[in-house]
This record gives C-alpha cells, structure tokens and sequence, in this order.
C-alpha cells in the first residue's frame, strides 16, 4: 500500500494470484485500429497492462488513485499541471528510477519527506502489485506483492517504453544520453542484464575513490591491480551485452526508419565500444585490464578513469553521415521514434508480450504523415497507451478508451 495512504478498493491481494476467466487473455486491440499491412515484427501477442496508479507527494501529484483503460489512455491539460509528472511515475515504479532524474529529492513533494508510488498491473492473467518508496534521502525501497523487487523484477512484471520529446537530444547530443537510451533498452530486453550495470558502476565508483586517494598517499601496486582487473571483467561483460544486443536494434531499427519514415538515407546503429579490435571475453577483459594499467598514470592525474564502457557510445549515422553533426531536426526526431518503436517490437519478440506505452506530447512533435504512421503502428500493435497532449485530439486510428485530465497536480476523468 502506498505509505501515508488509507485502504483503497483499488488494492490488489498480495501473492502471485491469477484472476478468474483472465488466463493468458490479452487486452483488446485499440479502437480504430487501422487496416492494411504491419510494421515489421508486430503480431499477435499478450499484453502488459496498468489496471491503476496511486500516488503520494510525487513531485505536485498529491495523494490520489487513477485508474487506466486496457487501450489508449489520452490525458490532457495545460503545460505545468503535472501531466509529464504522471508519465514519470509509472515509468519509475518500472525501472526504479527516473528519466528525468538521477536522484529522489526532486521527485518529493515540497513539505514531505517521502514520495511513495503503488500500482496493479496484469499480464497473461496474472495480476501483480507493486510499490516503491521514494525518501527524499536514503535508499529507494521497492517491493513486488509485498516482497522486495529488484529492477530487473519490476521490468519484467511492468515493461514500459517511454516516448518523449527529448529523445531528439538522445541523438545530437552528448554520448552519455545514447549510453543510457542503450542501457534501459537493454534492460527492458534483458532484465538480468541491470546486474552487470550495477557490478560495473560499484567498480568504476571504487577505482574513482582509489585515483583519489592515491592522489593524497601512497596505494599499493596489488590494489591499484586489482580494481582494474575487476573493473576491466565487468566491463567486458557490459560491453559483450551490449554489442549483442546492438546488432538486433540496428537491423529492427533501421527496417522500421524505412516504414515511417519518408526519409531515402539508411539508418545505421554501431556501438563503438572501447577496445572493439580486441577479441571478445576474456581477451577482451585482458585488454581492458591492460589498457588501465597503461593509462593509470593519466587517470592519476584526472582524478577519474578514462576508459570503459561509461565513455562508450551508440553511433547514429544516415547514409554515412553522423546523425550529431548532419542530421536535420526532423531527421533526428525520425531516428528517435525508430529506435523507440524498435524497443517495442523486439520486446515483442522476445517476451511475447507488448509493453505498456508512454507518449509524452509526442505528436505535436511531429508533422502530419508522420503522426499519421506512428498512429497506425500503434493501433497494430494494440497495446496499452497512455498519452499526454496539451489539446485533446489524436491523429486518425487513434480513438480513446478513456480520458483525463490534470490540473494543479489532480488526474481526473474527463
């Protein structure tokens, strides 16, 4: 139950449970569903779906519950009343963590000292509750049906894809964005995979702290060794994952450019990893290892290491040309919205099951044949949506199971 909140009808029991009449029954397709032939890789398959949110000094979202429709979700309101906030939510109690943040202070409400998110969902007839709390300071704490829940957890029981305006900087701009775009894709896939991130961040953290230090007194040659060999295992594992998983994108990707775009240029995707000419594996992590060893001295001086998967990054290139330096700003919205979708059909693919949507505002992002084919993607898809628009009208094969509205931080029904 959400902390601070009374007893709510929308509670689900705690434990694994499968509703009655619902085994492996997927939510009907969206209404206006259009005709005529699908993107690549859309089929039939289950559906992730958010039954209802309750929320408590998330960000200005008070205490309140929403419920959500199995199809498209459109909610509506004026810019600053909370609508992207409500988006936010649901895609933290999925990945535990936010997109727009890296820590929980601003997701607090001003006045509280916790912010605390709960929701149902149900796939394949198997309804789940989870719940996250959010200290303004300290450790997040997330639990499955009352039990505590990794990320990799939540994502397989919740699997979200987020589709926002700021995708366009993912693609112009700096490599940490592509890196962490190619990160929780990869763990949306791949849930396991949030184990590697982890190793290897609590590595780059401690070798970080030992440059430091060594910076002020003498550390041992064995120490020195030692965390660059553990850095450079997990790097290589990180890197390995990633790589594999890159080559599917790039062809998903590239395929699905072609469908909703009017653009003649191919889309190419290459993860440009650190030591890509070493072999993989083990010689992978061998040269890693080495190429620390050599660079401690600069390292030393730059207090922070300088090599390995965290200066990695996801080339974006059309016919050739970097996507950072040539694209046009349609171009590069084009290249976010297919490397999103792809997100959704190879989950598709592998889990069969679609995830749950996030547009925020994304169409009034786009000119008319574009909304035009996103719109009939997602319709052919038939998942469930949940969109936020500052007017309330969606392009044609889109129509609304329900609507709602947000004003000064409530979510109505319309």
């Amino acid at each position: 139950m959400v902390v601070g909140m009374a007893p709510s009808y929308h509670a689900l029991p705690s434990g694994r449970r499968r509703s009655r009449n619902r085994a492996a029954r997927a939510a009907p397709p969206c209404k206006g569903r259009a005709t005529g032939s699908s993107p690549a890789g859309v089929g039939s398959a289950a559906v992730a779906t958010l039954l209802h949110l309750e929320l408590d000094a998330f960000r200005n979202l008070g205490r309140q519950a929403v419920e959500f429709a199995q199809g498209v979700n459109l909610v509506v309101g004026k810019n600053g009343q909370g609508k992207t906030n409500l988006l936010e939510a649901i895609y933290c109690l999925a990945y535990q963590t936010s997109f727009r943040a890296a820590v929980s202070e601003p997701l607090v409400a001003a006045g509280a000292e916790v912010a605390a998110l709960a929701a149902g969902v149900e796939a394949a007839g198997v309804r789940l509750r989870i719940e996250l709390a959010l200290p303004r300071r300290g450790r997040r704490r997330c639990t499955l049906d009352g039990r505590p829940a990794s990320a990799a957890e939540t994502l397989a029981s919740c699997p979200v894809v987020l589709f926002a305006p700021d995708d366009l900087e993912l693609v112009r701009g700096p490599a940490a964005g592509r890196r962490a775009l190619l990160d929780r894709a990869l763990a949306l896939q791949r849930p396991e995979t949030v184990a590697l991130m982890r190793r290897y961040r609590r590595c780059l953290k401690q070798r970080n702290q030992l440059l430091k230090r060594a910076a002020e007194a003498p550390v041992s040659e064995a120490e020195h060794a030692a965390w660059e060999e553990e850095l450079a295992a997990g790097g290589a594992a990180l890197q390995a994952a990633r790589e594999a998983f890159c080559g599917r994108l790039a062809a998903v990707a590239g395929a699905l450019f072609r469908e909703l775009t009017a653009f003649p240029d191919p889309l190419e995707i290459r993860y440009n990893a650190a030591g890509a000419e070493a072999a993989v594996g083990e010689a992978r992590a061998a040269w890693l290892a080495a190429e620390l060893r050599r660079r401690r001295p600069h390292d030393l001086r730059a207090g922070t290491t300088t090599l390995g998967p965290h200066r990695d990054d996801l080339v974006l290139a059309l016919g050739g040309l970097d996507c950072r330096r040539f694209a046009s700003q349609g171009q590069a919205r084009a290249v976010a919205i297919a490397l999103r979708v792809a997100q959704v059909v190879l989950y598709r693919e592998a889990h069969a099951t679609t995830p749950l949507l996030l547009l925020d505002d994304l169409f009034a992002e786009l000119d008319a044949p574009r909304r035009e084919r996103l719109a009939r993607f997602l319709a052919d898809v038939g998942g469930q949506v949940v969109i936020t628009a500052v007017a309330g009208e969606l392009p044609g094969g889109l129509t609304p199971e329900r609507r709602l509205v947000v004003s000064r931080g409530r979510v109505r029904p319309a």
